[in-house]
């Protein structure tokens, strides 16, 4: 997963929008299959915007020579929570058009409204950790959360970010 700390950010770009690109053109006949791959294609996405934070944020964490593992554990525990919460949505949603006289819409409702707002905390935490790591390995030294704002508001607006961070991600790495 190195290559990730090379790639430039177009690849990154054009990696994670061209197969959803693709696939708007292809017309779907029946509702349920196209749901289907619109569900997919926001899958991509995540495990694109995953995969990136965690190749990106493991990596900083190691070159920054930090010793809060604590940190490192609870980075890598927040990146499965989205990947969690997707899989749920998907069981619940496919059940749904299974058994549909079977679920109960009020619980469901609030499970998933509960992991939603688990999901947008563990992303907040995902981006403050790459931000925070980012910033430290620049300046040779942990950072403050006051000093990493930029970066942390650059990682909320995937893709759009990622073109500013990771010519920085490039640089550091390219040197090593």
């Amino acid at each position: 997963m190195g290559f990730v700390l090379k790639i430039k950010h177009w690849q990154i770009f054009l990696a994670t929008y061209v197969p959803i690109l693709l696939i708007n053109f292809i017309p779907f006949e029946d509702p349920f299959l196209g749901a289907s791959i619109t569900g997919l294609a926001g899958v991509w996405i995540l495990l694109c915007l995953s995969t990136w934070f965690w190749v990106v944020g493991s990596n900083l964490f190691r070159e920054s020579n930090a010793s809060h593992k604590l940190e490192l554990l609870m980075f890598k525990v927040s990146l499965f929570i989205p990947v969690l919460m997707i899989l749920f949505a998907s069981i619940v949603v496919g059940s749904y058009f299974i058994t549909p006289d079977k679920l109960s819409y009020i619980s469901i409702d609030i499970i998933i409204n509960r992991l939603q707002m688990l999901y947008v905390f563990s992303f907040i935490y995902c981006a403050y950790f790459v931000a925070k790591y980012l910033k430290s390995v620049e300046n040779n030294k942990i950072s403050q959360f006051g000093e990493s704002v930029p970066e942390f508001l650059l990682l909320w607006i995937f893709p759009i970010g990622i073109f500013s961070i990771q010519n920085r991600i490039n640089k550091i790495f390219k040197s090593n």
